[in-house]
């Protein structure tokens, strides 16, 4: 009796086994149908319409269960099945192979693309110094403006004042020079038709004899010359003909004397008016280099306004350059993600149809490997986080860490 119990228990436990051994091939079997139709969907080299004819015809075309026991399962696949699932397998070779190209591309592109970020940076920087160098040569032109509009104002004042100081005196000696000129021509006008009795100018021989008086300032001789001027030199008597004299004396006197003195002042006056010359000079040299000063200050912003501009063309192109890098690095990632799902889908369709493995599918064993191993690592650290967290909210919780000193508070005292 106890050994017939043995024998059942020992059956019922062998066909337990063979149930969750077929449930597991089972669960398996439906884990690589849904691996291989997810990796068909992540054949971006194929068009959509393509890879919908494949998912598909995908469950039609693989063996039955019993056919994918094991080894020399394919026994029994139909010639269409095996034409259709060899055109999965070349689909899913197509792609690792397209995702190798496009990975080798994005890698250079991607090397290419930092050397170019590291020349754009560089121009920033030195844009950004030139930007600098323009500001800086802004204010020192506009400092040059400034000292320029000040001498303006001096040397302007200067000329002002140098015009004021020499206006009476050059007023005088043009006074002189006018007196001169007029007592010349008085003398060869007038005076010598009245002292020779020619017709006068006009015909108006009092009004020349006026002139002729306004000359001479000596009263006595103006009075006695003004009666003998009038009279014709025939009929002159001796005191007229001296009177006459005089009246010629005294002008000429005075024109030798006006000469001496234009001939003194001369020098003086013609330095006067180099100097009053040289202060004009020196204000329009001034107004010119202020002009001069304010178009270059004008210059000096403008080239500042475009080294700025510059600046923040090269900072584009560095955040252009980032983004491509950016893409790049995603593309990068996807081919990786996506290499991954086909090499698994490469696996479980070699386990459904009980072909030998290839290397794609032992590098997917590999990379499955490695998700398990890191997976039972995060568990621990994250357990271990946890803990710490939990143990530093019970620390902050207790009394002593509210009250580190252990000094009763008003709390703790009605409490005893």
């Amino acid at each position: 009796a106890t050994a017939a119990a043995a024998a059942e228990a020992k059956a019922a436990a062998a066909a337990a086994a063979e149930e969750e051994a077929e449930r597991r091939k089972k669960d398996q079997r439906s884990k690589d149908e849904a691996t291989v139709a997810e990796a068909i969907q992540e054949l971006e080299g194929l068009p959509a319409t393509a890879r919908k004819m494949l998912g598909d015809g995908l469950p039609h075309a693989l063996p039955a269960p019993a056919a994918g026991a094991g080894e020399g399962a394919g026994d029994d696949i139909q010639p269409m099945q095996s034409t259709f699932t060899r055109l999965v397998a070349e689909s899913f070779d197509n792609e690792l192979s397209r995702l190798a190209a496009s990975t080798e591309e994005c890698n250079t592109t991607q090397r290419e693309a930092e050397e170019t970020m590291l020349r754009l940076e560089s121009a920033v920087i030195d844009a950004m110094d030139a930007a600098k160098a323009r500001e800086e040569e802004v204010v020192a032109k506009v400092a040059a403006t400034q000292e320029a509009a000040e001498t303006v104002k001096a040397e302007d004042a200067y000329h002002e004042q140098a015009e004021q100081a020499s206006a009476a005196q050059l007023q005088a000696w043009q006074e002189a020079r006018d007196a001169r000129a007029r007592a010349a021509a008085i003398s060869a006008g007038p005076l010598r038709a009245l002292a020779a009795g020619d017709d006068v100018e006009g015909g108006d021989r009092a009004s020349a004899a006026a002139s002729v008086l306004e000359l001479v300032s000596d009263k006595v001789l103006c009075a006695a010359a003004s009666s003998a001027l009038a009279v014709a030199p025939a009929d002159r008597k001796p005191f007229d003909t001296l009177a006459v004299g005089e009246v010629t004396k005294d002008i000429e006197e005075q024109i030798s004397k006006l000469d001496s003195d234009i001939a003194e002042f001369e020098p003086q006056e013609a330095h006067l008016k180099a100097e009053v010359l040289g202060a004009s000079a020196l204000a329009f040299v001034a107004r010119e280099a202020l002009a001069a000063a304010e178009r270059a200050a004008k210059e000096a912003k403008a080239a500042a306004q475009q080294a700025h501009l510059g600046v923040e063309v090269a900072k584009e192109e560095v955040k252009g350059q980032k983004r491509k890098i950016s893409e790049v690095a995603i593309r990068l990632v996807l081919n990786e993600a996506n290499g991954a799902k086909v090499r698994k889908g490469i696996a479980a369709l070699e386990r459904l149809t009980g072909a030998a493995p290839s290397a794609a599918a032992e590098e997917a064993a590999e990379e499955e490997e490695e998700e398990k191993e890191a997976a039972q690592e995060v568990v621990p650290a994250k357990a271990d986080a946890e803990t710490v967290h939990g143990s530093a909210k019970e620390a902050a919780a207790s009394p002593a860490h509210r009250n580190p000193l252990g000094v009763a508070t008003p709390v703790a005292a009605m409490a005893l």
